[in-house]
């Protein structure tokens, strides 16, 4: 939103809002009323501000996807979608950088590459256990074997930059996923290792005891 459009709705002038943003005036009751009819009128930002309405959404969204067989990088893509949570918040809250959440997302990560502390911390924030981690990092397992075998990927584009790389990038990693689906029930599937999933569960009992 532009500054004059939050300005409107909340009612108050740019340097009134400026002196809020800067934290050069204390928040009062009624100045919070108003922030709280703000979110009441832009609905993304309840899940996006309210850790309340972040949970509730997320459990809601994993309803679904956690009896699907989908890849790490595919779960958090819809996840992100069905809540309609902000990357730049997600990733505010993870203290993960944008492109590395993009990697996640479009798993360029081998499952065990990723940081542990990274893996929990997504965990966490998304309210999975230990099995749900395990059945999505296995199903992306599949898919980065998968982008192993591709030697070289043809695609008609009109745009060759930074941008048109990411656009294929992630296309080509949805195509796998689908194919990776169809194997699901593959007994020759890899599994991650446990010796992975015991460090990110060592890493995740740091974060509930810092928690606490």
């Amino acid at each position: 939103m532009k500054l004059d459009e939050i300005c409107d709705l909340l009612h108050i002038g740019r340097n009134s809002y400026g002196r809020w943003e800067r934290g050069e005036v204390e928040i009062t009751p009624s100045m919070n009323l108003l922030v709280h009819n703000l979110i009441e009128k832009v609905p993304d930002a309840r899940v996006n501000l309210l850790q309340n309405e972040r949970t509730v959404a997320i459990q809601k969204a994993n309803v679904s996807l956690l009896e699907q067989y989908i890849s790490f990088g595919e779960y958090i893509r819809e996840v992100i979608a069905a809540t309609r949570l902000m990357p730049d918040v997600v990733c505010a809250l993870l203290n993960i950088e944008p492109t590395d959440l993009a990697k996640i997302e479009n798993n360029e990560f081998a499952p065990d590459k990723i940081s542990p502390e990274v893996t929990a911390r997504i965990v966490q924030f998304f309210g999975l256990t230990l099995d749900n981690l395990k059945k999505l990092l296995n199903a992306t397992l599949s898919v980065f074997d998968m982008k192993n075998s591709v030697t070289t990927v043809h695609a008609r584009s009109t745009c060759y930059d930074a941008k048109g790389s990411a656009v294929q990038t992630s296309s080509v990693n949805k195509i796998l996923e689908k194919l990776a689906q169809k194997k699901g029930g593959s007994q020759e599937q890899k599994q991650v290792s446990e010796e992975y999933l015991a460090k990110v569960k060592t890493a995740l009992e740091r974060l509930e005891k810092a928690g606490e």
